[in-house]
Order: structure tokens, then C-alpha cells, then sequence
């Protein structure tokens, strides 16, 4: 079995209180990093920046000094999200600038969520394995433990953190 390692540091998860109740939205600011070496892992190639919303009811958010954008209907995941990926940090935050985002819709709180800060956390690392063409080659007939290093900073500090394998 071969796997691609890949991380997405900086998401920030919200929760308001809806007329239905309480609900969770997600904001947020996306580094992706790949691992497909020995190596530390480095920005993704393609596409290393995103930024993106998601809501279980139909909301806006609206950035600092910018219009507001409305969530598209996902019908597979029953959501509301919008997604878009930039090359470059500076494109990110040209397109979604630091500082306060208003969350709003029919039925909901609005909501103001700062986005002030880059504190992106240190990604962690494999440590152990064996690589090939770019990905961990593992043996899927055989128990397998994945070694980290240390990454005590990781998703602390008001920073969020996600790790995908």
C-alpha cells in the first residue's frame, strides 16, 4: 500500500447558535504541505494555498473591505461551501484579506470571526518508512507504525490543525 502524505495546517472552526439550534461553521486559511520523501514536508506543487467556508445553512461571508460570497449547495455533503485555491499565499490574502469576517444568514446569528494572525503551525513529519516515486511504501499484510516528529507546537496558540493521511 503506497500513501501520500498530506497536511493542511490553519483551520478555524466556529460555532453559533442557530433558530434550529447549535450549529458549526468552518473558515479558514489552508497551507497544504506534501511529504513524499525522507525530506521535511514542502508546500504542495500544484496549489498550496486555499481558503474556504463551509455552513449547514445557506450563509454569506463577507471579508474585510471586500463583498460578501455566498455559499454554494453541496447535495453530496448536505452543506453550504465555497472553496477556491491560489498558487501563492500573497494571491490568498490579496483575495482574502487579514483581519474581521462577517458570517450571516436567514435564520442565524450573525457572527464575526477575527482572521488577523499567520501563525501557521509546523508540519509534522515522518520519521521511519521507506519511500518510493514519491510516496511511503508500506506492506499492507503486516502491522505498521507510523513514526512522527516532535511537533509540540502543532494546533496550539489559538491556531487549528487538521492532518490528513
Amino acid at each position: 500500500m503506497n500513501k501520500r502524505i498530506l497536511s493542511y495546517v490553519v483551520p478555524l472552526f466556529i460555532s453559533a447558535t442557530t433558530a434550529f439550534g447549535q450549529s458549526f461553521y468552518m473558515l479558514g486559511k489552508t497551507q497544504m504541505n506534501l511529504q513524499s520523501s525522507a525530506s521535511s514536508p514542502a508546500a504542495f506543487a500544484n496549489f498550496p494555498y486555499m481558503f474556504g467556508f463551509s455552513a449547514p445553512t445557506a450563509v454569506t461571508v463577507t471579508p474585510p473591505g471586500l463583498p460578501g460570497t455566498a455559499a454554494i449547495f453541496n447535495p453530496s455533503k448536505s452543506d453550504y461551501e465555497l472553496t477556491r485555491v491560489y498558487a501563492t499565499k500573497a494571491a490568498m490574502d490579496t483575495a482574502n484579506p487579514n483581519g474581521s469576517y462577517r458570517i450571516s444568514g436567514s435564520g442565524i446569528s450573525t457572527a464575526t470571526v477575527n482572521m488577523s494572525s499567520d501563525l501557521y503551525p509546523v508540519t509534522p513529519q515522518v520519521t521511519n518508512g521507506t519511500w518510493q516515486n514519491g510516496v511511503l511504501v508500506v506492506d499492507p499484510t503486516q502491522s505498521y507504525t507510523i513514526n512522527l516528529n516532535n511537533f509540540a507546537s502543532y494546533a496550539t496558540g489559538g491556531i487549528g490543525g487538521y492532518e490528513d493521511l
